[in-house]
């Protein structure tokens, strides 16, 4: 009986040995020695093309000029001639005041001017006759007919006559200021835009007023801008701040219009940085004649510092870093399959997806995705369409 069980125990022990040799080892016996694993890969040619070092800079448009015209006077706005949006020329009259008041009150000093002016005429006539009789008193005096006292008289007549004289003259004069001081306030009630400079027109941007208001004098009536010129206030760091100079040419491009470009030139720098974000304030004045871009936009400047023309490329993607040093993964062709190996690399500029290799010489491909499983030697099995140029 006991032998029967041992018998047993040593069976179940074979059979299972045997399906653990067979789990193993399947029907193909001792596992083979085999080399590394084949890594897929996507790889991209390295080019020969123009790599330019453009640095971009957010802002925001302004017109390059922009100010609020104002009443110069009190009154009720009769009339509002303008309106958003309209092209005002030099000197227009945009809105005119009650100016009632005002009429009266030069019809009624011209009609004083008038007086005063009669006035005068008369004193200067009356002088010229004093000076007549003094003259001929004089004469008869001289020839002893007439008395000391006749010529006296004379002569106080004359000197009286002289002095109204010079009241007349200065009557007409205070009649004369006043009457241009009224005119002038008269004037005001017309609202008129003006500017320096050599722009023929400009755009009313915004209305401050209505028809009816009560307006206070030197309170503002609209605002006028520029839309022939622009200016782009740009800011820009410590890094790029010494690059840029006047008269710089800047590419700027508008969220609004991402499809067209503009071209604008460098007019001033700020001399100092925020000292919180450490940016200084650029201005480019940007050409606008077309009234396709419009103030407070956003844009972008960019400004390119540098060209590097032929120059070698690849893919920014491209680029790994072993061992502290910067290098590529490149394809070398071999035979079943293509192997990485490892090349330190120097870069220069960088433009969009591309990077600049500026040493050393570099042809083919580089491994672009996939290149954390690579070492030098690694098989690639490149899954990418680039595989086809091989």
């Amino acid at each position: 009986m006991a032998s029967r069980l041992r018998l047993l125990i040593v069976t179940v022990a074979l059979a299972i040995g045997a399906i653990i040799l067979y789990t193993i080892f399947g029907t193909s016996g001792p596992p083979q020695e085999t080399g590394p694993q084949a890594v897929a890969v996507e790889a991209a040619p390295v080019t020969v093309t123009d790599i330019r070092d453009i640095r971009s800079f957010p802002g925001t448009l302004r017109p390059a000029a922009q100010f609020v015209v104002t009443a110069k006077s009190g009154g009720v706005l009769e009339q509002l001639l303008v309106d958003i949006g309209d092209r005002v020329e030099n000197g227009q009259v945009i809105a005119l005041l009650d100016d009632d008041q005002i009429r009266q009150e030069v019809a009624r000093i011209e009609a004083e001017s008038s007086v005063a002016q009669a006035r005068l005429e008369e004193a200067r006539s009356a002088r010229q006759v004093s000076q007549r009789d003094l003259a001929r008193v004089r004469q008869l005096r001289d020839r002893g007919i007439a008395s000391d006292a006749e010529y006296d008289a004379a002569l106080t007549r004359a000197n009286a006559d002289k002095a109204r004289l010079a009241m007349g003259e200065a009557q007409v004069k205070q009649a004369r200021a006043a009457l241009n001081s009224a005119r002038l306030r008269m004037d005001d009630t017309k609202v008129r835009v003006e500017w320096r400079g050599d722009d023929e027109t400009r755009i009313i941007a915004q209305r401050f007023v209505t028809e009816g208001s009560t307006l206070r004098p030197n309170e503002p009536v609209v605002s006028v801008i520029s839309l022939d010129r622009l200016v782009a206030e740009v800011t820009v760091t410590e890094r790029d701040y010494a690059k840029i100079d006047m008269g710089d040419a800047a590419q700027i491009v508008a969220d609004a219009l991402p499809d067209q470009r503009f071209t604008g030139t460098v007019t001033r720098i700020s001399p100092q940085f925020n000292e919180f974000s450490r940016q200084a304030e650029v201005e480019i004045e940007v050409d606008n004649h077309d009234g396709r871009l419009k103030p407070g936009l956003y844009v972008t400047a960019r400004f390119t510092f540098d060209t590097a023309e032929d120059t070698v490329a690849v893919p920014v993607e491209a680029l790994v870093k072993r061992d502290d040093a910067e290098g590529v993964f490149k394809v070398e062709p071999g035979e079943p399959l293509p192997t990485a190996r490892f090349v330190e690399v120097r870069t220069g500029l960088r433009e969009g997806s591309m990077v600049q290799i500026v040493s050393p010489e570099l042809s083919g491909r580089v491994v672009t995705l996939g290149q954390h499983l690579l070492e030098t030697g690694t098989p690639l099995r490149i899954t990418d369409v680039a595989q086809s140029a091989d």
